[in-house]
């Protein structure tokens, strides 16, 4: 459990560094910071980031990451406690590179009401494909499902950071 905590603040706090360094700075035109708007069916994206580490070290591989936040809304035409996200899939060029099945955990949601805050993360990262371009943008779709079936949510056009 310790561990499971540990990791998870480290996620958070390296995705802060990285949304308030560098990373933010290359693409200060097109950062991924304003909320999304609510859909029909009251998934509010609160905050995505794709990025790649690109740290130096010993055994340096560059690894992809997404993390980010989630608001489903008491008014989802779902019910709230049974939505969850299931899966992420990360496309370039409308080719499909990556499947993720995130780590999420349930925040407070700051404002008070009842609805539902995911936090999603990847766990290490993974490994950049060969033919994914580091400096493209990427879409980006969030699977979720609940007791009434399966539905999608896309996002498009997202930034890819790097974390020097």
């Amino acid at each position: 459990m310790l561990k499971t905590i540990s990791f998870v603040i480290i996620i958070l706090f390296v995705s802060y560094a990285c949304a308030s360094s560098e990373c933010a700075k290359e693409n200060n035109d097109k950062v991924n910071k304003v909320e999304f708007t609510l859909d029909e069916i009251g998934i509010n994206l609160k905050q995505v980031f794709v990025w790649i580490n690109m740290m130096p070290g010993p055994d340096f591989n560059p690894r992809i990451n997404i993390t980010g936040e989630i608001e489903v809304t008491e008014s989802s035409e779902y019910e709230i406690e049974q939505i969850t996200l299931s899966t992420i899939n990360i496309y370039q060029n409308d080719l499909q590179f990556y499947s993720i099945e995130p780590i999420i955990r349930f925040g407070e949601n700051p404002s008070g009401d009842s609805n539902k805050l995911l936090i999603f993360s990847t766990k290490d990262g993974m490994n950049v494909k060969e033919n994914f371009d580091v400096n493209a943008e990427v879409d980006v779709e969030f699977i979720f499902t609940s007791d009434d079936g399966t539905f999608s949510r896309f996002e498009r056009n997202l930034v890819i950071q790097k974390a020097h």
